[in-house]
């Protein structure tokens, strides 16, 4: 539970942490717990750390797991013995041996109050228990009254408020509501809307009222009998309830809503109301909450979902691992599994609502648009429900996807073990939010548009989906629905025309009812005309400039970004994105070329080279400079359109050639009239500018999608392993961030004949003992065990893949080469890897492929002896047949059955000797 609470390998910054928190939830939850050690929303200050010295209560939560943002529309209980904030806030010490968590329960004993404090979470609510000790169990001296002090954690802004309701019954309420404050579109900009968490308690308090203020040199004001308050530039508005000890424990049932805060009270009864009152569970036998039923609840669901990977040492007794190492091993992957299953988080009620994607005047929408009830209470404005929303109904929506960490290996991860529903209710979220903002966002979060990052990466998460056949080519979140479902005053929305100098918001109408396809084709085809849109994060930055010159100028410095300039990791990553685009179309048009014939897309502007097919009847000699575009509808021809896009897309996806320096053998900025920065100061260590977060070495050998390609620019197989070994031996390896996780597995692709004369000096036999050194090196279980921020679930998704011994290089790109173009798209392909286990089952859920039937897949490693020394595999079979070829393709993997290792001590670099080549 605390492996990335602390400090990782170096602390110079808030990114050498692993940024994770102690979440008490059910997987994706609305709004867990966490202790706080931390009472404010701060950029990059995650709720927890474990070196602090003090325990600062238990918050409703919103935190990106692992990452340098900010928590937002929070709201906290503390329990205290004063009501001086400052004092309450820093009474408590940390004492971790009075500290007890797991996935489900939290509990806390404050030796300096004798409180004794107990949490579990639901979804979006939650229970809260505190007793105050009528026999000291410390030292501390006795107290006959405690309090509990309840407010938002808004500390950079002050714009919280509080209300009592029912103050002196039995049936007290409190409600707190958060604004909502984003990062990475504005610095702090109000999101235009709040979390409302609604407390309700047990118990009449003996007294109750407001507290203002806690800023540095003011004295609390205390109300007594208040109903409501707001914080000011003082500090924050605070309920406090006042108990007696001997009265009792005093639980509290709580909830949050995104909306208002009767619908926070709708989720709790909703989460709350079925979860029974068991007499038999301690504590419970005078209240109508049970903590201890939703702790059973809540682990059940974690068991359920954890127990789909069984892990263990080998059945042979003489390769039995020495016991610590298999704990610990043991413990670091369980809490990787689950770490990578807290984000994306569900935003949506109850009942299906939500607030819609927009960056003002949002509007309440329904996942189930068509089973709301004419009847219903109308608390504000609500979106439209017409055709096209009922076609796209799911199940729960879904954000805060921080898609340029977690499209590596959480997203690959996610579509091997969670359920077709749940991947389509993510990407149908993606997909509501470009319907009703009219772009596909690049880093939703907030629930609204971000700069954040770069790339274009929600198209790999789509697309990855529908290559593994998670989402049909019949679906209408792919293609939307067809032209009769369509709403009639919605279809083809544009955006507004207005000078790009104009900052106002422009005046688009409604929801459009187009699919994934449309709005991922339009982010890589089209640049926003209006200037709102662009400076607010719609489309890809310096498209323009891309599609101009084929990467981005060192001249174009992207000011309308919060990562301005980052060029070349732009330019790489575009290209990424457009191959696998162009894998997605291709599988559309071979799987129902009839259904997409039939879309009515509006393409005006789009740049697509009209050269790449005939579209007007003109032939293959037509102008096919970069900047041509197609100004018909695609309506006029539309296969001949979709034709001419994926030879668009396949060309964009080379650009990445760009930018990458033969004569030095590595990517490098450029200008706009074609030559290569720092002439004579280039340094590929350095942390230039033109790279996002890392240095040339690690963003290097970004082109997972031509890795082949790739290697021949840095000088064929020999030079690509030479390359390897340097970035390896000389410690040029950065696994503290995204950008080079893929690069320890890129030796597979080198063929080679086994023989050190043939001057190719690495292959797929490398792999093994450098995983085995990344985890042992950058892993650990302690609150120290991450090296970096875990980012979303991106850390940990790696550890998980590499210990199964199966980590995807490309996702999205299905298995074809770039090369191949006749050959069709399918679902993706795997490096293999030694499994850091020698007895491994993974469950995987029920598949269409699978006839509704779940599908175990166990792996079992041979004569590894010695755990350090014994991780080189000499040879591999599944399923019976020997492999010899160090990739697989996803439908192998989810085939299930039985995968056997054998290890040895000394490398068989015969094994994976072919590269790629067995593949195709």
């Amino acid at each position: 539970m605390f492996i990335g609470t602390s400090y990782s390998h170096n602390v110079s910054d808030n990114h050498d942490y692993g940024n994770t928190m102690l979440n008490i939830g059910v997987p994706f939850a609305h709004t867990p717990w966490s202790a706080q050690t931390r009472s404010n929303e701060n950029k990059c200050e995650s709720p927890y750390y474990y070196f602090d010295q003090k325990w600062r209560g238990m918050r409703r939560t919103h935190w990106m797991s692992g990452s340098c943002v900010i928590d937002y529309g929070t709201a906290s209980i503390l329990p205290s013995l004063t009501l001086d904030l400052q004092d309450a806030l820093n009474y408590h010490s940390m004492n971790h041996s009075n500290e007890k968590t797991h996935p489900s329960y939290y509990k806390m004993f404050l030796q300096e109050s004798n409180i004794e404090v107990e949490a579990s979470s639901d979804n979006a609510a939650g229970i809260f228990r505190s007793r105050l000790a009528t026999t000291p169990k410390s030292t501390a001296p006795a107290s006959e009254y405690y309090y509990l002090l309840f407010l938002a954690s808004d500390s950079m802004y002050n714009q919280s408020s509080v209300e009592i309701k029912n103050g002196s019954t039995n049936e007290v309420k409190v409600v707190v509501h958060s604004p909502v404050h984003r990062w990475y579109q504005s610095r702090g900009e109000y999101a235009n809307f709040d979390g409302h968490h609604v407390f309700k308690i047990d118990r009449a308090p003996v007294e109750y009222g407001i507290i203002h203020g806690y800023a540095s040199g003011d004295s609390t004001v205390i109300e007594p009998n208040a109903t409501s308050g707001s914080s000011s530039v003082n500090g924050p508005a605070v309920v406090y309830l006042k108990f007696r000890a001997a009265d009792g424990d005093v639980t509290v049932a709580t909830a949050c809503s995104f909306i208002n805060a009767d619908k926070a009270e709708l989720n709790l009864n909703a989460e709350l109301g079925n979860i029974q009152n068991n007499p038999l569970h301690e504590h419970t036998q005078d209240s109508v909450f049970d903590l201890q039923a939703l702790v059973d609840q809540t682990t059940d669901i974690w068991e359920k979902q954890l127990s789909s990977f069984q892990v263990g040492p080998s059945v042979h007794a003489e390769n039995t691992h020495a016991y610590e190492e298999y704990h610990n091993n043991t413990v670091v992957f369980y809490t990787a599994l689950w770490h990578s299953l807290l984000l994306p988080r569900v935003i949506s009620d109850a009942d299906g609502a939500y607030w819609s994607f927009t960056d003002n005047n949002r509007t309440i929408q329904y996942t189930q648009p068509s089973s709301q009830s004419q009847s219903q209470t109308i608390l504000v404005q609500e979106g439209e429900k017409s055709e096209c929303d009922k076609s796209l109904s799911f199940g729960q929506y879904y954000d805060d996807f921080s898609m340029w960490d977690i499209f590596r290996a959480q997203v690959p991860l996610l579509h091997l073990i969670l359920p077709t529903n749940t991947v389509r209710d993510m990407v149908a979220s993606l997909v509501v939010k470009a319907q009703q903002g009219h772009w596909m966002p690049i880093f939703p979060a907030w629930n609204s548009y971000t700069g954040e990052m770069v790339g274009d990466h929600c198209a790999v998460w789509i697309a990855d989906a529908v290559l593994k056949g998670l989402i049909s080519t019949n679906d209408p979140l792919l293609l939307g629905p067809t032209p009769t479902q369509q709403c009639p005053n919605n279809k083809n929305i544009e955006s507004t025309v207005i000078d790009t100098t104009d900052n106002t918001i422009p005046s688009t109408t409604g929801a459009e009812a187009h699919g994934a396809l449309y709005y991922t084709l339009k982010n890589a085809l089209l640049t926003p005309v209006s200037h709102y849109e662009y400076a607010h994060s719609r489309g890809r930055r310096a498209l323009d400039s891309h599609l101009k010159y084929g990467y981005i100028p060192l001249e174009d410095l992207i000011l309308e970004s919060p990562h301005p300039m980052q060029q070349v990791s732009r330019s790489l990553e575009y290209a990424y994105d457009d191959f696998v685009l162009a894998q997605l179309l291709q599988y559309v048009m071979e799987k129902d070329s009839e259904k997409l014939s039939q879309t009515e897309w509006d393409t005006k502007g789009w740049h697509v080279d009209r050269a790449a097919s005939s579209l007007t009847g003109a032939d293959s000699s037509a102008d096919s400079s970069v900047d041509s575009s197609v100004d018909s509808s695609v309506s006029a021809s539309p296969m001949a359109f979709y034709r001419a896009t994926l030879d668009t897309l396949r060309e964009h996806s080379t650009y990445y050639k760009n930018v990458i320096d033969t004569s030095v053998g590595f990517i490098r900025g450029r200008h706009a009239n074609g030559s290569f920065t720092c002439p004579d100061t280039f340094d590929p260590t350095i942390y230039y500018k033109w790279i996002t977060e890392t240095n040339v070495w690690q963003y290097t050998w970004f082109v997972p999608h031509d890795v082949e390609s790739m290697m021949e620019l840095y000088g064929g197989s020999a030079s690509f392993a030479n390359k390897l070994n340097t970035f390896f031996d000389k410690g040029y390896y950065n696994h503290g961030n995204e950008p080079d996780h893929h690069t320890v597995y890129l030796s597979a692709y080198i063929e080679h004949s086994g023989d050190e004369n043939d001057g190719v000096l690495g292959g797929a036999w490398q792999i093994p003992s450098r995983v085995r050194s990344i985890i042992k090196d950058q892993y650990s279980a302690s609150e120290r065990g991450l090296s970096g921020n875990e980012d979303a679930g991106q850390m940990s998704a790696w550890l998980v893949l590499s210990s199964l011994g199966i980590y995807q290089v490309c996702p999205g790109c299905g298995t074809q080469s770039s090369s191949s173009e006749s050959n069709s798209v399918g679902g993706g392909e795997y490096v293999l890897n030694a499994p850091l286990f020698d007895n491994i089952t993974v469950i995987f859920p029920a598949r269409e492929a699978s006839d509704g039937a779940s599908v175990s897949l166990r792996i079992l490693v041979h004569n590894r002896h010695n755990t350090i020394e014994d991780v080189y595999i000499q040879s591999m079979h599944i399923n019976g047949v020997s492999q010899e070829c160090a990739f697989v393709t996803h439908s192998t993997v989810m085939k299930g059955g039985v995968w056997e290792y054998y290890m040895g001590s000394a490398p068989n670099k015969l094994w994976g000797a072919q590269g790629r080549k067995c593949m195709i």
